[in-house]
């Protein structure tokens, strides 16, 4: 089964970081036994984050090993990106407020 996911990182993540965040999620994906890596790719500057797409494949149809392996996956991103100084994302918004002369 194909598994899409999105992920975002803070804007105030340095470029070299990433390349960094990518090759983490592939090497994390291609240690996993049952996956197919496809992709992870920047894809997008959204609202509130640096937005990745991520693509793999889970050689089983059960949906118990699906739940698993992505189990797996998020819980070594989050200490990869951890260990390496990046930082997930979350909703946020800067309000300018300008004043009256």
């Amino acid at each position: 089964m194909q598994v899409p996911f999105k992920f975002g990182l803070e804007y105030a993540t340095p470029p070299e970081k990433i390349d960094l965040a990518q090759t983490l999620v592939k090497e994390i994906l291609e240690s996993l036994e049952g996956v197919r890596f496809d992709r992870v790719h920047f894809i997008n500057l959204a609202d509130s984050s640096l937005e990745f797409e991520v693509v793999y494949w889970v050689l089983s149809s059960e949906y118990n090993v699906y739940a698993d392996i992505h189990h797996t996956l998020l819980k070594r991103m989050i200490g990869a990106f951890a260990a390496n100084g990046l930082a997930f994302a979350f909703p946020t918004r800067t309000i300018v407020v300008a004043k009256e002369p």
